[in-house]
């Protein structure tokens, strides 16, 4: 349609003697350009479907029309980062520190990336540096003490869970989160109060109800155990680890 349009404009420009379009034509036109442009929609659907390729276009093309746009920035460096292309990935989030200094997202992506590289003492740099910044950014706690955890830093990872619930309370999947933690250590008292204020806040928590029941049972608390593992059955009926115990 735009060739057309553009045929069209000669057309009638040589035929009028250079005046302008009709305004009806010139609004078509107008339009079809407006839906050739690059979109921060269309890109956003693109990493829906995992399309990082198509993705990456729509961020560089949307970047060449507007270079301090940060929220483009960052969602190339998203792009680069499901593509493992982790120094691009750093490269377009030290433009978005500096177009938008305090941008949580853009820290916990550096963690992220950094514990993906193996970089221990970075990702924990990154972490802090996050949760000093921005201590309402939820799952930063969480991501940090499954790090910490896998780098079998129990205390510390259970210390990052305090600090969580010192500013979620009411957040279950800390408490779910904590409870696994003490049951790595042995920890099955704690364990079962975590377990326990986590089906508390969220009743219809499969994995709570579970882990409570489980944990009951560790300690010998059959009838607890048994009802648990029932409730388990009731949210989840195909739960086989409930249903063999």
């Amino acid at each position: 349609m735009l060739n057309w349009l553009g045929t069209l404009r000669s057309s009638f420009e040589r035929k009028s003697g250079g005046k302008s379009l009709p305004s009806q034509v010139e609004e078509s036109l107008k339009r079809e350009k407006l839906t050739s442009l690059p979109s921060k929609e269309k890109a956003a659907a693109f990493l829906d479907e995992n399309r990082f390729a198509d993705a990456l276009i729509q961020y560089e093309n949307l970047i060449e029309i507007d270079d301090k746009d940060a929220a483009s920035f960052m969602g190339l460096a998203y792009v680069h980062e499901q593509m493992q292309a982790f120094d691009a990935a750093k490269k377009n989030l030290a433009i978005v520190l500096q177009l938008t200094p305090d941008e949580p997202d853009a820290y916990f992506m550096l963690a992220r990336i950094a514990a993906a590289r193996n970089q221990k003492e970075e990702a924990i740099k990154c972490f802090e540096n996050l949760l000093n910044k921005a201590p309402r950014f939820e799952i930063g706690y969480e991501s940090y003490s499954f790090f910490l955890f896998q780098e079998r830093k129990i205390e510390s990872a259970l210390d990052v869970i305090d600090r969580g619930l010192k500013c979620f309370p009411e957040n279950a999947n800390f408490h779910l989160i904590r409870g696994n933690l003490n049951t790595s250590k042995g920890a099955y008292d704690s364990a079962l109060f975590d377990f326990d204020r986590a089906v508390h806040l969220e009743p219809s928590s499969v994995s709570a109800n579970f882990r409570l029941a489980d944990t009951h049972h560790s300690l010998q608390n059959w009838n607890s155990a048994l009802e648990y593992y029932n409730k388990t059955l009731v949210l989840d009926v195909n739960n086989f680890r409930a249903l063999v115990k």
